[in-house]
């Protein structure tokens, strides 16, 4: 988390690094923690689609927690 609180994952997510995503999702980065979803409001707002699935796909069952 940097000096502003945005995580790694935000960063990814907003400059649209998908390899990037993928990598921390797959080294552990929890989607579900508040930086996260900051992160996955950010893919959205920016239409990015494969960033959106990938981190969708991590938690199946769960997606309808970014809706709260």
């Amino acid at each position: 988390v940097d000096h502003r609180g945005k995580s790694l994952l935000w960063h990814a997510c907003t400059h649209g690094q998908t390899e990037v995503v993928e990598w921390l999702l797959n080294e552990g980065v929890d989607p579900l923690t508040s930086t996260s979803v900051a992160a996955f409001v950010v893919a959205c707002s920016a239409g990015r689609l494969r960033i959106i699935q990938l981190i969708l796909d991590r938690i199946p069952g769960k997606a309808a927690q970014f809706c709260r």
